[in-house]
């Protein structure tokens, strides 16, 4: 079971690293960071007397930066190491086989532990490095609310704040959660209030979103005619943040044959029509990088004839996009997921005999809310198409719902649009 959170048994004794230097975990690089945090001010007082206001503040500003980084460093070494080494038993079907740990200790010694014994282990490792990291109990937003005055425990996890820079400005990192890539939250914590503990005092702190440039994805369908006007070629996806770690956890533990036959039910809800083979996967495993799914595709008949001509519409291949935001008004605030750029193009190779009489007109649309672009570019017989959606904000506040509602619409309702090709 998981440590308890009211009683946190950490290693003081200065040998957590030097018993596990073999283990690749080395700190060689000890620095005193509170010293420096108390001598800014004098510093900046000196400063003053001998240089111009503008020279100083950016003297100051470079030092504070440059403790940010060796700070960064430090983490990143930690979180790194600690999702390497330290197997995380929380994601697994039977956790029975395996002695519960009581302090951090044990932790090392077992090499596993649950998602709060890891992130425990992360802020022990912060704190012999000097790095001032302060624990954070968090409540996932599916469960729930935080009730600030409660007088009973409602906190489903952990997460370990640090102050890099600027007093007051944390960066949260929770390497006890699987997958979970540096510098992210888990998705159920993304904009929730969190109790942040000190040595001294206390204090609520919300958890920050992830940023839209976190969250991207990118289909892209390579396709061709056939004899028979069936579409056919290779379907290439990639993923990077939340959503690369939702197929991660998906796949998670699988044989490689379950893996395959969970990703195809997974194609197949986004393509229902279509026949796929020969799925591949790359970076599943390492969370530091892209997830890249592939397969091959063969789609149903989508067009229509008319005398010498051929009507396709081939945005229907793309995700599909429903109005969402049909209303008028509206009373609640909005929680997408989370921010997210979803890119997608497509090239199609005309058949011989046939060349591309019209394409429809692009589409561009931009506001606060977001971003949608459609564009159809012609390169010989050969038609590609690319599509953009972009999410900026996760949470909406009912006043800004029309600027939501305007992004939206102006995404739906394009999948109908035609490709007309003409026999030569």
């Amino acid at each position: 079971s998981d440590l308890s959170p009211c009683s946190l048994i950490l290693n003081r004794s200065g040998e957590l690293f030097s018993r596990y230097s073999n283990g690749n975990f080395v700190e060689n690089q000890t620095l005193s960071l509170g010293i420096g945090v108390l001598v800014l001010p004098y510093i900046a007082k000196i400063l003053s007397h001998c240089f111009s206001f503008s020279f100083s503040l950016y003297f100051l500003h470079y030092l504070v930066c440059s403790r940010g980084q060796v700070i960064d460093q430090k983490i990143r070494t930690a979180y790194d190491w600690i999702q390497k080494n330290i197997k995380n038993i929380s994601y697994l079907d039977n956790q029975k086989e395996y002695d519960d740990n009581e302090d951090v200790d044990d932790v090392m010694k077992h090499k596993y532990g649950t998602r709060t014994d890891i992130n425990i282990v992360f802020y022990d490792m912060l704190r012999e490095m000097n790095v001032p990291a302060k624990m954070v109990y968090v409540l996932d937003r599916d469960d729930g609310l935080l009730v600030v005055d409660a007088k009973y425990w409602q906190f489903d996890g952990t997460v370990v704040a640090v102050e890099p820079g600027m007093p007051g400005q944390y960066k949260y990192y929770s390497p006890g959660d699987l997958y979970l890539p540096f510098g992210y939250l888990p998705l159920s914590y993304e904009g929730t209030q969190a109790l942040l503990t000190a040595s001294q005092n206390q204090q609520f702190v919300t958890m920050p979103f992830s940023s839209v440039d976190m969250n991207k994805e990118q289909s892209s369908f390579s396709l061709a005619f056939s004899d028979e006007f069936k579409l056919t070629g290779k379907l290439v996806q990639q993923f990077r943040g939340q959503k690369a770690r939702w197929y991660r956890l998906l796949t998670n533990d699988l044989t490689a044959v379950d893996r395959e036959e969970k990703l195809r039910t997974r194609l197949k809800e986004a393509l229902p029509d279509a026949e796929i083979d020969s799925i591949n996967t790359a970076g599943l495993e390492d969370h530091s990088q892209p997830l890249t799914v592939s397969c091959n595709l063969k789609l149903a008949n989508t067009q229509q004839q008319i005398a010498n001509r051929v009507i396709v519409q081939p945005l229907g291949f793309f995700a599909s996009v429903d109005n969402i935001f049909n209303k008028e008004q509206r009373l609640h605030p909005i929680l997408f997921d989370y921010p997210q750029e979803v890119s997608e193009s497509m090239s199609i190779s005309v058949p011989d005999g046939y060349s591309i009489e019209s394409v429809p007109k692009d589409t561009s649309f931009a506001n606060q809310a977001g971003t949608f672009a459609l564009k159809f570019t012609l390169f010989g017989n050969t038609l590609s198409i690319q599509r953009l959606f972009r999410v900026n904000i996760a949470f909406w506040f009912p006043t800004n719902y029309e600027v939501v509602r305007r992004l939206f619409q102006t995404r739906y309702g394009l999948d109908a649009l035609s490709v007309v090709l003409i026999k030569k």
